[in-house]
């Protein structure tokens, strides 16, 4: 990817902007649920959406593996047109279609008709007004949280965390296979027990992050999420720094329910799981008998 200027200083935001909310997970953990919160809250999370309220913008931009080893300049850049596409503040211009015709014409786990259908929309979207709330969800964000934050100096983090045995008997394991190795540092075998070794290693960088970012990253227990969700919901506005009247809050509420795969760690024999691991997921509060 050829360096290229930025399109506006980077560090720096609109004064008209609130702070811009990015949420992440391990996949699975219920993340389309803390999204839908937020579009009711009038916040806007893309154009390009799928089911699960996933941002197909930022599937396109950062889903693979080189973009953790990106040059900080190239990711600038990259996260640059992210940022000014959401704010609705994008000029498309020859050298912003280039980089993302570019990134069309890299598949990985996706292929490049579907690709270039992202890339067409990312740049064809009209807007007439920059957005002051906006906000996206993709679970792997979590893998360049660090960067980003230090790219937007108001942005915040939302991590969705779910009971790790319950995620390490997860079909979704799609995570694991992309950016196991990577977290691992090793080879990885799609199994419950590397499932949970991986998560394990996804929730202490995040706790790090956190710590060197005060503040700006909220973790959100799903499981009592789905127990307490009016309460949670209150937390994680306050946290953004927004409002919901009581009705539309009380609306959302409602529709939250516990997922049936709740506990299903409970139904399933010893599969492996490093007692280390187990120990972990034991102190961040979760039963794992």
């Amino acid at each position: 990817m050829s360096l290229l200027k930025p399109l506006f200083p980077i560090h720096d935001r609109p004064e008209h902007e609130h702070d811009p909310i990015a949420i992440g997970a391990v996949g699975g953990s219920g993340t389309r649920m803390i999204a839908q919160l937020l579009r009711d809250a009038g916040y806007y999370i893309g154009s390009d959406l799928n089911e699960a309220n996933d941002n197909l913008w930022a599937e396109l931009l950062f889903n693979r593996r080189s973009i953790v080893v990106e040059p900080r300049a190239d990711f600038e850049r990259l996260a640059g047109v992210f940022f000014a596409r959401m704010r609705g503040t994008l000029v498309v211009d020859d050298d912003v279609s280039a980089l993302v015709r570019g990134l069309s014409q890299r598949p990985a786990q996706y292929s490049v008709e579907w690709l270039e259908k992202r890339a067409d929309r990312f740049l064809s979207e009209k807007t007439t007004t920059a957005r002051r709330l906006w906000a996206w969800k993709i679970p792997h964000t979590h893998v360049i949280i660090e960067r980003l934050l230090e790219c937007h100096s108001g942005l915040r983090y939302i991590h969705v965390v779910r009971h790790g045995l319950d995620m390490a008997l997860s079909g979704n394991q799609n995570q694991l296979k992309l950016w196991g190795s990577v977290f691992l540092s090793r080879e990885v075998d799609v199994t419950p027990a590397d499932s949970l070794a991986y998560w394990c290693a996804v929730q202490r960088r995040v706790n790090v992050i956190a710590a060197s970012y005060p503040g700006r990253v909220l973790t959100v227990d799903f499981d009592r999420f789905c127990r307490d969700p009016h309460a949670v919901s209150e937390e994680i506005l306050n946290f953004c720094g927004c409002t919901l009247s009581t009705r539309a809050l009380n609306a959302f509420a409602a529709k939250v329910v516990v997922p049936e795969s709740a506990g299903r760690f409970r139904n399933v024999g010893a599969v492996g799981f490093a007692d280390a691991d187990l120990r972990y997921v034991e102190s961040l509060g979760y039963a794992v008998g």
